[in-house]
């Protein structure tokens, strides 16, 4: 038989979208209830595939919130599982600690939370023959290496980040073929470069930076326990950014013509309900001033695509523009103190995802409020960070 697992992690129900500018009246609900939307697409998606189980693997919700379509939603998609007989699997994240499950109430009996990395692995079986094992794992965990994967059956690891030394190691019952995830996760330092993870992002975009199609990760594991792993594209609101080029054109009329036909070059994702897009407008200094282009102009030529794409009823568009000076910069154009503060820039060491949060942590201004500013923490990337150190940077050098 071919065994079936379905990963989907950072859920976050009921949590707002980021970086929406305006939005159709008639499109508030879709928008507000995207994450809702995903949720019970999951759900489907575990129905329509006939997985033997389902693993969330951190961040389903954000406690801080205290939402209660958050709660009715996630109890409502445990009870259509365990319809189905479908066992689900869960390990708490940074926003939704054990502490904020264990004071939800009891959910069905095909839900299993793993409180701790060192709880024993739960067999999965079909017949009496145990098909899988499924087991927490986290940074204090050590894997049996003396049992030969051969004489084992297929094991799947959820990742269980702790913060605190244990006294102990903690043994696995086995060395997983897989070891499942959020995509932000701090494993660093504890797993091995070529160690099986499997990152798992939201099943619905919620900042611009999560763009292209989003869902859950179908495993599919075959006899010789060979796996192979496919998206199943569930987010209602598709997110892109895109850019338009100004160099080429003789007026705006053409760029929005060159507008167009990006657009009609995005592939078609099933269940897409609305495509939110970001424009990055790129070119020379002259082309800008050629074209009286500037930030006014790039509202007007994107209000204008929304009149032109928009489908009430069908497939909306909302399309926005990236701020002007976030746009890539012609290294023709650059000048010496530009050069040079890029230099600056790359000399600087790097740093990994631990120390990035750790700093955010320590920065964080007395008025930020504690939900959406740790949400904010699971976004950072380094190399995105550093990318948008060079735009203000920009940005700066623009005004001197």
């Amino acid at each position: 038989m071919v065994l079936r697992l379905l990963h989907a992690a950072e859920g976050l129900l009921d949590v707002p979208l980021s970086g929406l500018d305006a939005v159709p009246r008639d499109a508030l609900d879709l928008v507000a209830q995207a994450t809702l939307i995903a949720w019970d697409r999951v759900v489907d998606a575990a129905v329509t595939h006939d997985v033997e189980a389902v693993l969330l693997t951190g961040n389903t919700f954000d406690a801080a919130a205290g939402s209660l379509p958050a709660d009715v939603a996630l109890r409502q998609g445990c009870e259509r599982l365990a319809e189905k007989q479908i066992p689900l699997f869960i390990t708490p994240g940074p926003l939704d600690p054990i502490e904020a499950w264990e004071d939800i109430p009891a959910l069905p009996d095909n839900v299993t939370l793993f409180r701790s990395a060192r709880e024993d692995a739960v067999e999965l079986t079909d017949r009496g023959r145990t098909i899988c094992l499924l087991q927490p794992l986290g940074p204090w965990s050590e894997p049996d290496r003396k049992t030969p994967a051969s004489s084992r059956p297929f094991s799947a690891g959820l990742w269980w980040e702790e913060a605190d030394t244990p006294p102990a190691l903690h043994p696995l019952a086995s060395l997983p073929d897989i070891i499942c995830c959020r995509h932000d996760a701090v494993t660093t330092g504890w797993l091995k470069p070529d160690a099986p993870l499997h990152r798992q992002s939201s099943p619905q975009g919620m900042t611009a930076a999560q763009t292209g199609p989003r869902g859950a990760t179908l495993i599919e594991v075959d006899p010789q326990r060979r796996f192979t792993k496919r998206l199943l594209p569930l987010a209602p609101v598709r997110r892109e950014r895109l850019t338009a080029r100004l160099e080429a054109v003789r007026h705006r009329d053409d760029l929005c013509d060159q507008m167009l036909a990006v657009i009609e070059e995005l592939p078609v994702v099933p269940g897409e309900q609305l495509r939110l897009i970001e424009w990055v407008f790129t070119g020379s200094p002259d082309a800008f001033h050629r074209l009286e282009f500037h930030d006014a102009a790039a509202r007007e030529l994107t209000d204008m695509m929304n009149q032109i794409t928009d489908q009430p009823g069908k497939l909306r568009y909302i399309h926005q523009p990236a701020p002007l000076w976030q746009g890539a910069v012609d290294p023709a154009h650059m000048t010496d103190l530009w050069r040079e503060y890029l230099d600056v820039l790359g000399q600087r060491p790097t740093v990994d995802d631990g120390e990035l949060r750790r700093l955010a942590s320590e920065l964080r201004p007395e008025a930020a409020a504690s939900g959406p500013w740790e949400r904010g923490l699971q976004a950072l990337d380094p190399a995105h960070v550093a990318d948008r150190a060079r735009k203000y940077g920009r940005r700066w050098f623009a005004g001197v």
